[in-house]
């Protein structure tokens, strides 16, 4: 990558596919960003559960769900 070759420490790229993706990873891209498929899978996750308003996954397995709560569980910590 020309990017890493002057220098430019972490480089951001956009890849359409899996197969581009894990080429841009061996060329050495360090972050690979697929806004198709993210978004696919925050539309999935709404689509299958009416009640999530926002998932962000945060890695290893993690993730922060934005979801709405009957009103028993109002004003109450987790």
């Amino acid at each position: 990558l020309i990017a890493k070759e002057a220098g430019v420490k972490s480089v951001w790229v956009k890849a359409n596919d899996r197969f581009q993706a894990r080429v841009l990873q061996k060329i050495g891209a360090d972050h690979i960003i697929m806004p198709e498929r993210d978004m696919g899978i925050r539309v999935a996750r709404k689509m299958l559960d009416k009640r999530v308003l926002e998932f962000h996954p945060l890695g290893s397995g993690l993730a922060m769900t934005e979801f709405v709560i009957g009103s028993r569980w109002m004003g109450k910590t987790l």
